[in-house]
C-alpha cells in the first residue's frame, strides 16, 4: 500500500556530542523532580507499571548548556533538517522536554503512540506563554535522543510497529521492527510521527537515560 511518509522512523546516529549527552544526563539528574511516569496527560494521567516503568523529570528546551547552547539549540536543528527532507509536517510548537531513566532489571514503556486524536485545549494551554501557537494544535512529531553509552545497559531496545497507526496489541501479526544498532549509540536521535506506535523493551542491566520531545503543529491537510 502506498504511503505519504517515506518510513515510518529515521535516525541520525551519534548527532549529539557524548560530551553534551553526559552534561545532559547530569543537569537531568540535579535539576528535574523524578517521578514514575504516567499513562495518559494532564490532570487524568495514572501510573500503571505494567504498561509503563520508568522515572521521568520535565527539562526546559531552553536550558543553556556549558558551551552557552541551549538544549534546543543542540537538538533542533537535526529535527527541523529530517522534517523538511522527510516528513514536510507543518510544525509551530515544541513541547518541553522530558528526560526519562529506564532501570535495570525491568523498567520499561509498552505500546504506545504520542498523539492525541482531540486537539490542545484551552483548558490545557491556558499557562502556556506559547498559548495562541499550542492550542488547537495536535502533537505531529516525535523524537528521542539516546543519551547513554551502549555498554552502560542491555535491554531497552526502541521498537516500533511497521504499519502506520495500527495497535500492535489489536494486530500482533503485523510486523514489529527493532531500530537498529546505530540508535543505541549515544547521541543518536529516532525521529519518527507521533501516531506510530512504539515501546521501549526492559531495560535488563544497567541504566538507560533519554531526552523526548514532541512537536506539534496544526491539523494534517
Amino acid at each position: 500500500m502506498p504511503s505519504f511518509l517515506p518510513e515510518p522512523c529515521i535516525i541520525q546516529s551519534r548527532a549529539i556530542s557524548p560530551d553534551i549527552c553526559d552534561e545532559i544526563i547530569k543537569l537531568g539528574l540535579e535539576q528535574t523532580e523524578l517521578s514514575f511516569g504516567q499513562i495518559g496527560g494532564g490532570d487524568e494521567g495514572f501510573e500503571e507499571h505494567t504498561t509503563r516503568k520508568s522515572g521521568v523529570g520535565w527539562m526546559d528546551r531552553n536550558a543553556v548548556l556549558s558551551d552557552g547552547k541551549s538544549l534546543f539549540d543542540h537538538i533542533t536543528p537535526v529535527i527541523r533538517s529530517v522534517n523538511a527532507e522527510s516528513f514536510k509536517f507543518d510544525l509551530n510548537y515544541h513541547e518541553s522536554y522530558q528526560f526519562t531513566i529506564y532501570k535495570a532489571p525491568d523498567e520499561h514503556y509498552e505500546w504506545h503512540c504520542d498523539g492525541h486524536f482531540e486537539p490542545y485545549s484551552e483548558e490545557e494551554c491556558k499557562n502556556d506563554p506559547d498559548f495562541e501557537q499550542r492550542v488547537g494544535g495536535y502533537r505531529k512529531l516525535s523524537y528521542s535522543v539516546n543519551l547513554t553509552h551502549p555498554n552502560e545497559y542491555e535491554g531497552g531496545h526502541f521498537e516500533w510497529c511497521d504499519a502506520y497507526g495500527v495497535n500492535p496489541l489489536k494486530d500482533p501479526e503485523r510486523s514489529v521492527m527493532r531500530a537498529p544498532q546505530s540508535a543505541r549509540e549515544q547521541g543518536s536521535i529516532i525521529i519518527f510521527p507521533s501516531f506510530v506506535y512504539h515501546r521501549v523493551t526492559p531495560v535488563t542491566h544497567g541504566r538507560r537515560h533519554s531526552l523526548v520531545g514532541w512537536i506539534a503543529g496544526p491539523t494534517f491537510r
